[in-house]
């Protein structure tokens, strides 16, 4: 029952530096496709290479059952959440490292760093969803959607 208070006073927290917390999540999104060739693209592409390369590997060399799911779908559906928490799990730890100097100079919750980098990451989720999309609708099982 201890947990409920402290959840209670995250999101208070989080509520009361929402503007704070939003343009954190919008500068880490900007700031890390801004300066790259393809910019945005890059968010669908980079799941989608991967989960080419990856069903090439297990699906054709390694020969992985997939329980009679069509094996993109199968590594699509596991490999998108677990790609999500690791990188909000290496991105949040190292945003607090990063911007240590801010950390120091001023107050505020330190939460703040993690829960933007937390949401920046999950709006690169959603965006990868898509190639989820995408897969079921190419494979035909669209009737999940």
């Amino acid at each position: 029952m201890e947990k409920l208070p402290k959840l209670r006073n995250n999101l208070k927290l989080m509520w009361y530096y929402r503007e704070l917390l939003w343009n954190l999540a919008y500068r880490e999104i900007n700031q890390r496709y801004k300066q790259s060739v393809l910019g945005y693209a890059w968010v669908i592409l980079n799941p989608l290479f991967q989960l080419i390369v990856m069903n090439f590997v297990f699906s054709v060399v390694l020969n992985v059952p997939s329980q009679g799911v069509p094996f993109i779908i199968f590594l699509t559906v596991g490999l998108l959440p677990w790609n999500f928490f690791v990188s909000s799990l290496t991105s949040a730890s190292n945003s607090l490292v990063g911007n240590s100097n801010l950390i120091t100079k001023i107050y505020f919750p330190r939460e703040i760093l993690v829960y933007s980098t937390i949401i920046a990451k999950f709006v690169d989720f959603l965006f990868s969803c898509i190639v989820l999309v995408v897969f079921t609708y190419s494979t035909g099982i669209s009737n999940i959607f």
